[in-house]
């Protein structure tokens, strides 16, 4: 009984293990197959889905496009959530239509020509349009007073004229074969009559029927001169001062010679067998009065003993002019014309520079005194005014109407005029636009004084 009982308890207990084995194979199987499904599904997975990155990741983010492959049951989201792709899909068209599909605007035109070359119909408010009326059209909408419109524009005109009376209007137009007779309202306009010219080249002083300060020279009218002189005196020592002896002893050479009144009491000398020069600074000229004719020096000496001599001379920068020996056994003045040093003609700016002098010498036994030196500048001078008048330039002659008269004026001194007037009796004189005792002024050069504002006949 015992022993059945534990074959029996043995059975049941197999019976349990071997139900367990069987459940735990089973498990074992399923949980095996389970694993090796889902790593098989994982990489099938990884073939049904293909990534490409868009955009670098941002912030843990990424925008990537996915192919994907598709399941039978893709269409399953649509039979649930149908409304709301439908919706979404609708959206995105109306976008997309509105970019690709969206009517630009059109402009449209048309050219319309009108021709018009009559405006004979007048003024209406009528309009023209087209095609109808592009050509034939002859109205117009309104004209000013002063227009003429028919079957051309044409402006109204109107009359008027103006009345020139007097020689001044006369003298605003121009002249052609025609003058100006008469003055004021009395004026009129003639005809030219045949030219005739009486000329006077003043060749002599024939014409000239009185004059005051005025002198016909080679057909030239000019002002008369007179001849001025200026003492100019040492006045101080010049570029050199060689003459061995002055007196008083010590005494500057040029002061014993700057005198105005010649006295024997101081000069400078020469001894036994010596020549030598002193040249001195010389007084500036208060004015420039006239044009320099020469310059002179002038010296006062005289030797004692056996013989002596002396030269005067003038200096200029660093050029010398020498003019003649002399030699006297007595006080004599000598005065000498001398060129200007260096040649040319003489300005006075030259004699604001210039220097003069002299070279003494005395032979054996003898001595040479030079006591008084001065230059004297000859200029010529001219009046402040001068005038002449001529004899009856046309004596002798046919004379009709006086028109003008020329002149030529070849030069003009800087600071100086020269006037014309007209007589006819050599007492009434008048300007040429008739005024008593008046003038014209001349001109330098060639010029013609128009006389018909005259009158005379």
């Amino acid at each position: 009984m015992a022993r059945r009982k534990r074959k029996k308890e043995l059975k049941l207990i197999i019976k349990k293990i071997t139900k367990r084995g069987r459940n735990f194979w089973i498990w074992f199987k399923k949980s095996f197959l389970k694993k090796k499904k889902r790593k098989r599904k994982k990489q099938k997975k990884e073939f049904e889905r293909i990534e490409f990155p868009l955009f670098p990741s941002f912030f843990g983010w990424q925008a990537k496009l996915a192919f994907v492959k598709i399941k039978k049951k893709i269409f399953l989201p649509f039979k649930k959530y149908w409304q709301e792709l439908l919706a979404l899909v609708l959206i995105i068209a109306s976008i997309s239509l509105s970019f690709f599909f969206y009517p630009s605007k059109k402009t449209i035109g048309a050219t319309y020509t009108w021709y018009q070359n009559d405006w004979s119909g007048g003024a209406s408010t009528a309009t023209a349009v087209h095609p109808d009326n592009q050509t034939g059209w002859n109205y117009y909408y309104e004209k000013g007073e002063d227009v003429i419109a028919t079957t051309s524009v044409s402006l109204a005109t109107a009359g008027g004229y103006v009345s020139e009376t007097s020689d001044v209007d006369f003298q605003e137009g121009t002249f052609d074969k025609t003058q100006i007779s008469g003055s004021g309202d009395s004026a009129s306009i003639i005809l030219l009559p045949p030219t005739t010219t009486t000329t006077d080249d003043f060749l002599d002083s024939s014409k000239i029927a009185s004059s005051n300060n005025i002198v016909v020279e080679s057909s030239q009218v000019k002002l008369a001169t007179s001849s001025e002189s200026l003492i100019l005196r040492p006045d101080g020592p010049g570029d050199y001062t060689n003459i061995s002896g002055v007196e008083p002893t010590g005494a500057e050479h040029w002061s014993v010679v700057d005198e105005a009144i010649a006295d024997d009491s101081d000069y400078v000398y020469e001894g036994y067998e010596q020549i030598n020069a002193d040249v001195y600074a010389l007084e500036d000229p208060t004015s420039q009065p006239g044009e320099i004719q020469e310059v002179r020096v002038c010296t006062r000496s005289y030797y004692s003993g056996f013989g002596g001599d002396l030269t005067p001379r003038l200096r200029l920068g660093t050029n010398e002019t020498e003019g003649s020996t002399v030699s006297y056994s007595s006080w004599t003045l000598n005065c000498q014309t001398l060129d200007r040093p260096g040649g040319g003609s003489w300005s006075w700016t030259d004699i604001n520079n210039l220097q003069a002098g002299a070279k003494i010498g005395a032979g054996p036994d003898s001595t040479l005194y030079l006591s008084q030196l001065y230059v004297e500048v000859i200029y010529s001078t001219y009046p402040t005014s001068g005038s002449f008048q001529s004899t009856n330039l046309l004596e002798g002659q046919s004379v009709g109407p006086i028109w003008s008269f020329s002149y030529y004026l070849s030069s003009l001194p800087g600071g100086s005029s020269a006037k014309v007037s007209f007589s006819q009796d050599g007492t009434n004189w008048f300007n040429s636009s008739g005024t008593a005792d008046g003038w014209d002024t001349m001109s330098e050069g060639e010029h013609t004084i128009d006389l018909s504002g005259l009158g005379w006949e």
